[in-house]
């Protein structure tokens, strides 16, 4: 079975290095997208107006947080090889976000998380 698993891989991807660096940029993307996402549709859930434009506000503001504290903590400025990728994941996690946010509109988990953040204090 292993055999079989390793040859369809080989056929579809190719190389094997072709294979490390998709599992690598899996692994290095995927638990930032996923709390994006869930972050980003709590905040779409909350918006009623102009969600889209809120959205881009807070992703680029966190960009920009990540770039400034990235650069004061190793002292020059260091851009990221991978931007266009960055910049296509932060536009899909966008979209997605204002999707499962509206349609998340009543759903039990949404609302209580929603309920625990905005409770009165």
């Amino acid at each position: 079975m292993k055999v079989i698993a390793q040859t369809t891989t080989y056929m579809v991807f190719g190389d094997v290095k072709v294979i490390g660096s998709i599992i690598y940029f899996v692994n290095l993307y995927l638990p930032s997208v996923l709390v994006s996402i869930f972050v980003l549709s709590l905040l779409a859930k909350c918006q009623n107006n102009k969600v889209y434009i809120h959205l881009f506000i807070v992703s680029a503001l966190s960009s920009l947080i990540i770039i400034g504290s990235s650069t004061a903590l190793i002292g020059e400025y260091i851009s990221s090889p991978f931007w266009y990728i960055d910049f296509a994941l932060s536009i899909t996690c966008i979209f997605i976000s204002v999707k499962v946010g509206r349609s998340l509109n009543d759903k039990l988990i949404v609302t209580a998380t929603y309920k625990l953040f905005t409770r009165d204090r």
